[in-house]
């Protein structure tokens, strides 16, 4: 069967709370060349999902792009106030103003603004539960590609088919009007 060598897969998978979306674009190419996206959290499956291609396509230049959404407050996910830190801005502060000598205080909203006073935490999470999760997805998108590739290599077979017929009726009516 013919494919075509351009076309989209998108699949999505969920996790404790998490929505991976895997998104793949290709395009015609002499080989199979790839090229990965991954949140930072993920980049360790780079590897592993350059290989699920090299298993499933043999050729094109295919653009990856895994996301990660996350609920807010999921599992694992925390916020804390680095009490130590925020002391610190705050006598920071006051000598800064004895400095300047004013009595300008350090506000709650410019506090809880500076770097470091609330700290995201993440727990530790589960690499192998994640790669499971984005290579069934990466799967599944693949298999939406092949779908579309091949949905668009029959419309192109049928299309040339169509040309070459009207290439047949045309040069049997010339052959019609040839002198013998």
């Amino acid at each position: 069967m013919t494919k075509s060598m351009t076309g989209f897969g998108k699949a999505t998978g969920a996790l404790d709370g998490q929505e991976i979306t895997v998104e793949i674009s290709a395009v015609n190419h002499r080989y199979l060349d790839t090229s990965v996206r991954t949140p930072n959290a993920l980049s360790a499956l780079e590897p592993d999902i350059k290989q699920c291609l090299r298993d499933h396509v043999s050729r094109g230049k295919l653009f990856v792009n895994v996301n990660r959404k996350r609920r807010l407050g999921g599992p694992g996910q925390g916020v804390r106030f680095d009490t130590a830190t925020a002391k610190e801005y705050i006598r920071a502060s006051k000598e800064l103003s004895r400095l300047l000598n004013t009595d300008e205080p350090l506000s709650l909203n410019v506090l809880a603004q500076l770097d470091g006073v609330f700290v995201c935490e993440d727990a530790e999470e589960d690499m192998d539960a994640l790669r499971a999760v984005v290579l069934a997805a990466l799967k599944e998108c693949i298999a939406n590609l092949d779908a579309m590739r091949q949905s668009e290599g029959k419309a192109l077979a049928d299309d040339i088919r169509d040309r070459v017929n009207t290439v047949r009726r045309v040069l049997s009516a010339i052959e019609q009007r040839l002198p013998e």
